[in-house]
C-alpha cells in the first residue's frame, strides 16, 4: 500500500483525503476495477496482485480551512516476461536452415535473451549458430545447415528486473525422406491367390547427403488394414530383406499359402531411413 502522512493546523481526517489515478478521480466504480481501498488513515491500498493497469502516476489531494495540498508518486508495475517459442519445422531435416523464434508477450521493462543447447550457453557465430533481435520482444535462434550435432534440447531464457522466465524445445534432426515405397506382387497361381504361394515386394531408394558419412540403411514396416503385420504370430507369413542395390533397398512379406479368408485386406509398406548417427520418417 501507499501510506500517505497528513500535517496542517487544524490537521485534516484520514477520510478527506482525495486520491486520483493520472488526474483522474478514484471513484468507487475505478476503485472497485482496480481493487484499490483508502483507508481511514488516507494510505492507499492495493487488494491482491498488482497488475500493468495498476501503473500510473497517483495524487493525493487534501485540504483543511487553510487551503489545499497535494503529493503525487508514480508506480511503476514491472512483469516477469512470459515467453512462447515457435520453431520453423517440427521435423528438420539435414542440411536445411531451422530456426527456434523465442517471443516474450508480457515482460515490463523488456527482457534479455540467452540461449542453451543442453544446458550450455550458445554463443551467436560458433558451432553453426546465429541469434539475432527480429525485435525487441523476440529473439530468434538460426541454424543455416541443420546438422546431426544439432539434436538436442534449447532453452530460451528472457530476464528483466521482474524476474526470469525459460522456455525449452527438444530438436531431433531427421534424415531426407526416402523415395515413396513401391509394391510389387507375385502369385504362384497367377492372378488367383488362395492357395497359392503369394510374395509382396516393397522397393524404396534412400536419398544420400554429403554432410555426414555414416552407413545409409532403410526399415520397412508392413501393414494390413492399417494395423502392423506380424510375422511372428503365424508360420505362414514370413518377412525378410532383399539385397540392396546401391542406395536402393527392399524387403518381401510372403504369404505360403495365402488364405481368402485370413490374408484378404488392403496391404501396405512403410518405409525410414536410417543411419549410424540418426534415422528418418
Amino acid at each position: 500500500h501507499q501510506e500517505v502522512f497528513i500535517t496542517g493546523d487544524p490537521r485534516p481526517d484520514g477520510n478527506s483525503v482525495q486520491w486520483y489515478k493520472d488526474s483522474v478521480l478514484l471513484t468507487a466504480g475505478l476503485k472497485a476495477e482496480l481493487q484499490i481501498d483508502i483507508l481511514p488513515t488516507g494510505a492507499l491500498f492495493f487488494n491482491g496482485f498488482t497488475e500493468m493497469k495498476h501503473g500510473g502516476n497517483y495524487t493525493a489531494l487534501v485540504n483543511n480551512s487553510a487551503g489545499v495540498s497535494t503529493a503525487s508518486i508514480l508506480v511503476t508495475v514491472l512483469i516477469k516476461p512470459k515467453l512462447k517459442l515457435t520453431v520453423s519445422s517440427s521435423t528438420p531435416i539435414l542440411g536445411n536452415e531451422f530456426q527456434i523464434q523465442c517471443r516474450d508477450s508480457e515482460g515490463d521493462p523488456l527482457p534479455q535473451f540467452s540461449w542453451f543447447y543442453n544446458g550450455d550457453e550458445i554463443i551467436s557465430g560458433e558451432n553453426g549458430y546465429m541469434i539475432y533481435n527480429q525485435s525487441e520482444d523476440v529473439s530468434v535462434l538460426s541454424i543455416s545447415q541443420i546438422l546431426f550435432s544439432h539434436t538436442g534440447s534449447y532453452k530460451c531464457e528472457a530476464i528483466n528486473t521482474a524476474g526470469i522466465t525459460t522456455k525449452t524445445t527438444s530438436v531431433e534432426v531427421l534424415l531426407p525422406s526416402p523415395s515413396t515405397p513401391m509394391i510389387n506382387v507375385i502369385s504362384s497361381n497367377g492372378s488367383n491367390y488362395a492357395g497359392s504361394v503369394v510374395t509382396m515386394q516393397c522397393v524404396s531408394t534412400v536419398q544420400s547427403s554429403d554432410l555426414f558419412n555414416g552407413e545409409l540403411t532403410a526399415e520397412f514396416t508392413w501393414k494390413k488394414n492399417g494395423e502392423d503385420v506380424n510375422d511372428a504370430a503365424d508360420s505362414r507369413v514370413t518377412i525378410s530383406p532383399l539385397p540392396k542395390n546401391g542406395l536402393t533397398f527392399s524387403t518381401q512379406l510372403r504369404l505360403s499359402p495365402a488364405s481368402s479368408v485370413v490374408d484378404s485386406g488392403s496391404y501396405t509398406c512403410e518405409v525410414k531411413a536410417t543411419s549410424d548417427q540418426n534415422s528418418s520418417e
